[in-house]
C-alpha cells in the first residue's frame, strides 16, 4: 500500500509540475508501460485509423474512450483489479487481434477528442494512452 501511494504521490507531483511550468498539452505525457500493446492513431478523426500492435492473436482486445485522461481502479472478471491511465471511459468496442497480434480500425465518429486506451484482456496488457485529433 506504501508503494502505491508513493508511485500515486509521484505521478500527481510530476502532473502538477507540468502544468505549473505550461508543458502540459492535451496529451498525456509517455508513462514507461510494461507491454507491447502499443496505440497510434494514423492520420486525423476523419479519414484516420487506429492501429494497435502487440496484442495476443486471436484473443480479446478491448478499446476504451474517454473525455477524461487521468486515473481510474477498475475490477474486471478476466483480469482482476486494473489501474487504467483514462478517466472514465463512455464506450468500448472489443476487436480480435489477427495472427500477428495487430488491429487496425477507422477512427469513431464519436471518440474524436476523446483520450483511448486498450486493454488485451488476454495477458491483460494495457496500452498506451492515445488522444485522437
Amino acid at each position: 500500500m506504501k508503494k502505491l501511494l508513493s508511485f500515486i504521490l509521484t505521478v500527481t507531483a510530476l502532473c502538477l509540475t507540468l502544468l505549473s511550468q505550461g508543458t502540459a498539452s492535451a496529451t498525456p505525457p509517455d508513462l514507461p508501460i510494461a507491454s507491447s500493446l502499443i496505440m497510434s492513431q494514423i492520420g486525423d478523426c476523419d479519414t484516420g485509423s487506429i492501429t494497435l500492435s502487440g496484442a495476443t492473436p486471436g484473443g480479446i482486445l478491448t478499446v476504451l474512450a474517454s473525455p477524461t485522461n487521468g486515473g481510474l481502479f477498475i475490477t474486471t472478471s478476466y483480469c482482476g483489479s486494473l489501474f487504467l491511465n483514462i478517466g472514465f471511459w463512455v464506450d468500448a468496442h472489443n476487436f480480435t487481434p489477427d495472427a500477428a497480434g495487430n488491429v487496425t480500425f477507422p477512427v469513431p465518429v464519436n471518440a474524436c477528442g476523446y483520450y483511448l486506451q486498450a486493454l488485451d484482456r488476454s495477458s491483460c496488457d494495457l496500452s498506451n494512452v492515445i488522444f485522437t485529433i
